[in-house]
C-alpha cells in the first residue's frame, strides 16, 4: 500500500488528475451498475407478481370450471331417469327394450351435454361395452375405452381426470357410475360416464389479460395437457419444473422467455406462463442500453475536460520551470526573452500570479545587472582617470628632464633655463 502511495505521490499532477477523474467515474459507473441492477431485480419482481397474479387468477377460474364439469359429472351420474333407464338396462333382455333405453340414455345425454359451453361431447359406455354419445360423436377406439372403464373402475365412483385424449379435446373427466336407490349410491356399477372436456376453450376465457405473444402451458409433470401443440419441448418443461424459484429468465428454443410457475393441489398440475423477455424488455433494454452509451460518453468526456484543464494548469507551470532552469544555468543572454515570454491569459489566478511574478523577478535581476555593469563602468573610469593623473605629471616631468639634458649637451643654456623653469613649474602643480 505504501509502494502504491509513495507511486502516487510522485506522480505529475497531470498524471494525477487524469487517474482521479478516472477512478471517480469507474466508482460511480459501478454504484450506478449496481443500482440499475437493483431497479431491475425489483422490476423483474414485479413482473412476476404481475405474472404470478395472471397467472393464479387463471388457473383459480380454469379450476373452477373443471370443478363444474366434476360436478356436471356428478350431477348426470345421480340424474333419476337416468338411474332408472341404466338398472333397467341391466334386466331387460330383448335387443329392442335395451334399444330403446339407450336412445333414452342418450337424450338424457343430449339433454345435459347441450347446454353446457366446455363440454364437447359426453358418453357413456354400459356393462356391455356399448356407447352411447351426446354431442359429437367422433368416437374413441376400443383400446382408449377400456383403459377409460379401467380408471373409472380405480376410482370408484370419483371423478377422475385423463389427460390423453385426442387433440380438439384433451382433457377427459371419467368417472364410474353407481346405482343410486333411496338417496344412496350402492356398490352396483351401471356403467362408465366420459366427458370431453373443451379445456382450449376453457383457457381461453380464463386467461387473465394476457400479455402480446405470452403463453400458458398446463402440464402434468409427464405430459402437456395445454396446449395440444405446445413450441415448448418436453426438456425444456422438465428445466423449468426443476429450478427452485417460482419465477425466472429460461432460454428456450424461440429465445429468452419470462417464465412464471404456478401449482394446482386440485388437479396436481404444474401452470407455466411463459412471456417473451427481449419483446417484454425491449424498451427496458434500450432505455438500458442508451444510459450506458451515454455514461461511457460522459466519462470519455470527462477525461478529455479533466486532461485540457490539467494540461491548462501544468503547462504554465513547465514552461516556468523551464524559464528558471535556463536562468540556472547561468543563460543570461536570453533574460530579456524569458522575462517577456508567453504569460497565461488570467494573470489573475495562481499560476497567472506566479508567471507575473516571475517576470518582475526577472526584470528587476536585469534592472540590479544593467546598474552594477554601470557602476563598474564608473568605477574602472574613475580609476583610470586617477592613474591617468599619476602617470601625465611625472611623464612630463621626464620628457622635460631629457630636453634639458639635451640642450645642455648641445651647450643651450637659454633653453635649459627655460626647461627648468617649466620643470619647475609642473612640479609645483
Amino acid at each position: 500500500m505504501s509502494k502504491i502511495k509513495n507511486a502516487f505521490t510522485t506522480l505529475p499532477i497531470h498524471h494525477k488528475t487524469i487517474l482521479l477523474i478516472g477512478l471517480l467515474m469507474l466508482i460511480s459507473f459501478t454504484f450506478y451498475a449496481s443500482v440499475l441492477r437493483y431497479v431491475f431485480s425489483i422490476y423483474d419482481r414485479q413482473i412476476y407478481e404481475k405474472s404470478s397474479q395472471v397467472l393464479n387468477m387463471s388457473s383459480v377460474g380454469i379450476e373452477n370450471q373443471l370443478r363444474e364439469i366434476s360436478n356436471l359429472s356428478f350431477k348426470v351420474m345421480s340424474d333419476e331417469p337416468l338411474q332408472q333407464y341404466l338398472l333397467q338396462l341391466k334386466k331387460v333382455e330383448t335387443g329392442y327394450e335395451k334399444n330403446g333405453l339407450r336412445k333414452k340414455i342418450t337424450n338424457r345425454l343430449v339433454a345435459y351435454a347441450g347446454s353446457e359451453k366446455y363440454v364437447y361431447s359426453m358418453l357413456f359406455i354400459d356393462n356391455d361395452n356399448n356407447v352411447m354419445a351426446a354431442g359429437n360423436r367422433e368416437g374413441i377406439s376400443e383400446a382408449k375405452q377400456k383403459e377409460l372403464v379401467a380408471l373409472g373402475q380405480q376410482y370408484s365412483g370419483s371423478n377422475a381426470w385423463h389427460t390423453s385424449g385426442d387433440k380438439q379435446s384433451r382433457l377427459l373427466s371419467v368417472r364410474q357410475v353407481k346405482s343410486f336407490i333411496g338417496g344412496a349410491f350402492t356398490l352396483e356399477d351401471l356403467g362408465t360416464l366420459i366427458i370431453r372436456v373443451r379445456l382450449d376453450r376453457i383457457v381461453q376465457d380464463q386467461m387473465q389479460e394476457p400479455a402480446e405473444d405470452s403463453q400458458l402451458l398446463i402440464t402434468d409433470g409427464k405430459e402437456v395437457i395445454y396446449p395440444t401443440e405446445s413450441s415448448v419441448s418436453e426438456a425444456e418443461i422438465e428445466s423449468e419444473l426443476k429450478r427452485t424459484q417460482p419465477y425466472g429468465i429460461a432460454m428456450l428454443e424461440q429465445g429468452r422467455h419470462f417464465v412464471a410457475r404456478a401449482h394446482s393441489s386440485y388437479t396436481d398440475w404444474t401452470y407455466l406462463y411463459t412471456t417473451p423477455f427481449d419483446q417484454m424488455f425491449k424498451q427496458i433494454q434500450f432505455v438500458k442500453q442508451l444510459v450506458t452509451v451515454i455514461f461511457i460518453m460522459i466519462f470519455l468526456a470527462a477525461l478529455i475536460i479533466g486532461a485540457r484543464f490539467s494540461r491548462s494548469i501544468t503547462h504554465p507551470i513547465a514552461q516556468l520551470i523551464k524559464k528558471m532552469r535556463n536562468i540556472e544555468k547561468g543563460d543570461l543572454d536570453k533574460l530579456e526573452e524569458a522575462a517577456l515570454g508567453n504569460v497565461p491569459i488570467s494573470p489573475q489566478n495562481e499560476v497567472g500570479l506566479l508567471h507575473r511574478t516571475f517576470k518582475m523577478m526577472l526584470q528587476r535581476i536585469r534592472e540590479l545587472i544593467d546598474e552594477n555593469y554601470a557602476k563598474q563602468l564608473v568605477i574602472r573610469e574613475t580609476e583610470l582617470k586617477a592613474l591617468q593623473a599619476q602617470i601625465n605629471p611625472h611623464f612630463l616631468y621626464n620628457t622635460l628632464e631629457s630636453i634639458n639634458w639635451l640642450a645642455k649637451v648641445q651647450k643651450q643654456r637659454q633653453i635649459s633655463e627655460m626647461v627648468e623653469a617649466l620643470g619647475f613649474c609642473c612640479a609645483a602643480l
